[in-house]
């Protein structure tokens, strides 16, 4: 487990240190070595203490998902995403918990095989970090809650727009979120930046959520279907027609494969 850990944070390192736009490289190298501190540092650490604690855990998640915006269609987009997260250990304590995610999609129609590269067409990459400020027992219950900070990057699917992309499109944010750990539901709000939207303008809300439907343990892990959805939302008043916007909503349902919790 500590080894995928440390593994995953060295391929995020390495994607987010070649993304540079007209930049370069050295434009990214704070997201590249903020993603090694993140899971290395806890990886050949001892077990923490604190309200950060807990063990390291890898996620698979295949499934669909629709995009809506105004240059896309509704068409289901094979996806499929690998998440990781895992304590930040500080002396003795966990101070923080940092998390990524690699996902990988195909086009409408198409199948999509994580062990053949040819079926790729997109992608996404994001690490976090987040800091638990409250948690609660209620009967069998677990309630998390956290202030966390986001960033990352994503190419995009064939679209109707005309305008060629020069550079991969970043997203990032801070804010707060809200977890059920037994059960897995799971919703997040931030403020910041999502070039898919267009123009910056006044910032977006990013919202991201997750409600498992039903699920059944098999081996050790737990096998789930989830409801997941996200919206990047422009902020702004609609007289401001100089600014070329669009909001993005995403739904969709995957199988999550993880630890049982």
């Amino acid at each position: 487990m500590l080894a995928a850990l440390v593994l995953l944070a060295l391929v995020v390192g390495f994607l987010c240190w070649g993304a540079g736009g007209p930049g370069g490289a050295s434009s990214t190298r704070p997201a590249a070595c903020l993603a090694v501190l993140v899971f290395a540092g806890p990886a050949m650490a001892q077990a923490p203490e604190g309200k950060n604690a807990g063990p390291a855990t890898v996620s698979v998640q295949a499934g669909g998902l629709v995009t809506m915006s105004g240059d896309a269609d509704t068409a289901i987009t094979p996806t499929a995403f690998i998440d990781v997260d895992g304590p930040i250990v500080v002396g003795n304590r966990s101070r923080a918990r940092g998390y990524a995610r690699i996902g990988i999609t195909a086009l409408p129609g198409e199948q999509i095989d994580p062990a053949d590269v040819s079926t790729f067409r997109a992608a996404t990459v994001g690490i976090g970090l987040g800091v638990v400020v409250g948690r609660s027992q209620m009967g069998g219950q677990e309630l998390l809650s956290s202030v966390v900070a986001e960033a990352g990057f994503a190419s995009r699917l064939r679209t109707a727009e005309a305008v060629p992309v020069d550079r991969l499109a970043r997203h990032y944010g801070l804010g707060i979120r809200l977890q059920e750990r037994s059960s897995g539901i799971a919703f997040t709000a931030l403020f910041g930046r999502d070039e898919a939207c267009g123009d910056r303008g006044f910032g977006q809300v990013l919202l991201h959520g997750a409600v498992p439907i039903t699920g059944a343990d098999v081996g050790g892990r737990r096998a789930n279907v989830v409801l997941v959805g996200s919206a990047s939302l422009a902020l702004g008043p609609a007289a401001a027609t100089w600014l070329q916007q669009r909001d993005v909503f995403r739904l969709g349902v995957v199988i999550a494969v993880e630890p049982r919790r």
